[in-house]
């Protein structure tokens, strides 16, 4: 693959994680307000003026307008993880084994956002056993990601002899997302999902631009 290709990618790791990030308190407190009967949002988020963020009224088609607009940020962000995961040279086993764990649990997340409030909400098909189902793939996938995010640790850690500080962090990433961001949020998928879309920001920022095409490109240089 090219280096504008993965360039592209990289940016799209980026603009899909900084559009997550924005959407996610208009998102929860569109929640909160199509849902009253659910609680209120976090102490930090109910001093917003909802009517700024769109989230006023107590939609529920506003709140799934919400959905479907993150839903397509965590699209982009899968769609580019796969790309940039592909393209990296010198990955040993263990972390490319890693990155397939990560990268299934957030396209799960992915496609359980989209449908549920896509294809099984209001816009869509509206079928509240299928959008209970679309919700419990989302639940499943940030499990999935967890583990991954432990997978990954461990294989930085045995393979590329990472500090056992870093690893351990790394680690922890699914977990800490799936309940530090959920408490502070209040909201599935937007909180659980906070963590990763920063995490994603980072590695578009800070990852290795080396790709498979470059290196052998390198290598017949070379030689000649």
């Amino acid at each position: 693959m090219s280096y504008r290709l993965v360039g592209v990618a990289r940016t799209g790791l980026v603009v899909g994680g900084l559009v997550g990030l924005v959407i996610t308190p208009a998102f929860s407190l569109a929640y909160f307000a199509a849902h009253e009967p659910f609680g209120s949002p976090p102490g930090w988020l109910e001093s917003v003026d909802l009517s700024l963020v769109g989230a006023g009224g107590g939609s529920v088609a506003i709140y799934e307008r919400h959905g479907i607009a993150y839903g397509l940020a965590l699209l982009v962000v899968v769609v580019s993880l796969v790309v940039v995961v592909r393209t990296q040279v010198g990955m040993g086993r263990r972390q490319r084994r890693a990155w397939i764990v990560i990268v299934s649990g957030l396209g799960a997340v992915t496609a359980g956002t989209i449908g549920e409030y896509g294809v099984f909400g209001s816009y869509g098909i509206s079928s509240d056993f299928w959008t209970n189902n679309a919700f419990g793939l989302e639940l499943l996938g940030f499990l999935v990601i967890a583990v991954g995010t432990v997978l990954l640790g461990w294989a930085l850690k045995r393979e590329e002899a990472v500090s056992v500080g870093r690893s351990t962090g790394i680690a922890a990433v699914g977990a800490a997302s799936l309940v530090l961001g959920t408490v502070i949020v209040g909201h599935i998928p937007s909180g659980a999902a906070s963590l990763l879309l920063i995490a994603a920001i980072v590695v578009g920022v800070t990852g290795r631009a080396k790709t498979v095409s470059a290196t052998a490109e390198g290598e017949l240089g070379m030689r000649t």
